[in-house]
């Protein structure tokens, strides 16, 4: 069996790299477009975080760097506005990361016990809320609880997320794998060229 790997090849591949980029989920948090996406349940939020005093970028999941934080939920499903929603974030003590779910986080004793922020639950008329917190270094895990006041049913949202933790992107991946194979194709051609 021969490969035959060529330039057009790898740019294809290389698009279908950042597309993945484009649209990638985080847990409970997923970017679609330019927008993030906060998914509890069947309903959806916008999720938009800030760090004012370091930088005037938003973020949609991890946090570039430890420092104060500013974190914004705007319901999309205006059903939402007449549910109780409370926000809960944890360390991550358990080195859960993505494979984080409410089941998997543990009993409401170590759930307490690892807490470093919550907003009881409350109903937010207008569709949205902010959190300001200080957060340091280290692997977290966001946890939003909508109950509906009518059935007394629970929805949740589990998202992992880091701060101040440097990662690759799939964008830099991508670019990476598209510079082999380039250079594969390359050498290959040359090889060819070269023998006849």
């Amino acid at each position: 069996m021969q490969w035959k790997i060529s330039s057009k090849h790898c740019c294809l591949f290389f698009v279908a790299i950042l597309y993945s980029g484009s649209i990638s989920a985080h847990g409970g948090v997923e970017i679609i477009g330019n927008q993030c996406i906060l998914t509890v349940g069947p309903f959806q939020m916008l999720f938009t975080g800030y760090q004012p005093t370091i930088s005037n970028e938003a973020f949609c999941d991890d946090i570039p760097s430890q420092g104060d934080t500013i974190i914004a939920l705007d319901f999309i499903d205006k059903v939402l506005r007449t549910m109780s929603t409370d926000y809960r974030v944890i360390k991550d003590i358990k080195g859960l990361g993505l494979n984080a779910t409410i089941d998997t986080i543990g009993d409401a004793e170590e759930i307490k016990n690892s807490t470093v922020l919550y907003i009881p639950p409350q109903s937010y008329i207008h569709g949205t809320f902010s959190i300001e917190h200080h957060f340091p270094n280290g692997k977290y895990i966001g946890i939003v609880t909508v109950i509906d006041k009518q059935t007394s049913r629970s929805y949740y949202s589990v998202f992992p997320f880091t701060v101040g933790q440097a990662k690759l992107s799939l964008v830099f991946i991508g670019g990476v794998i598209f510079l082999i194979l380039l250079a594969t194709s390359l050498i290959f051609n040359i090889k060819k060229y070269n023998g006849h």
